[in-house]
């Protein structure tokens, strides 16, 4: 049976759009570059590509490893699952997730690293100055304990 690319295409392209995500998303998750998902999706080079691209695809969309190697071949990716033990690719769409939250966990820490350098501790107000625990100013004092103007 001949490869089908297109139908390969089609599943990439798809799951992106139900996953909303992007090539460049796809890319990162995967480590296969934008240009080979691009080349791919648009079929515009026919080649044969390493198993591991398709492997690493179908593991960032979270599928099971062989999925799209099954719709290449023109078998059924269930069948594939069913045959190799896979839990559906809940593993590979977990490790999709903790990827995604170490990669938000490290642009907090880049934020938090730039808001101390804009916020120079030696120029902290004082706890006088913060107000009152429930955020509202403290009143400020005038001769003989009276509020001031």
């Amino acid at each position: 049976m001949a490869e089908d690319w297109f139908e390969v295409a089609e599943a990439i392209t798809g799951r992106m759009r139900e996953l909303k995500m992007s090539q460049k998303d796809l890319a990162t998750d995967s480590n296969v570059s934008v240009a080979t998902i691009r080349e791919i999706q648009k079929h515009r080079v026919s080649r044969r590509r390493n198993p591991r691209t398709l492997e690493s695809l179908s593991e960032a969309l979270g599928w099971p490893r062989q999925h799209l190697d099954a719709v290449l071949n023109g078998r059924l990716p269930q069948a594939v699952a069913e045959e190799t033990g896979d839990d559906g690719g809940l593993r590979a769409r977990l490790e999709q997730l903790e990827r995604r939250l170490d990669a938000i966990a490290e642009v907090m820490h880049r934020i938090d690293a730039k808001i101390d350098t804009i916020i120079d501790p030696r120029h902290r107000p004082g706890p006088e100055a913060a107000g009152t625990p429930a955020g509202i100013p403290a009143a400020r004092s005038g001769p003989r304990g009276q509020a001031g103007p």
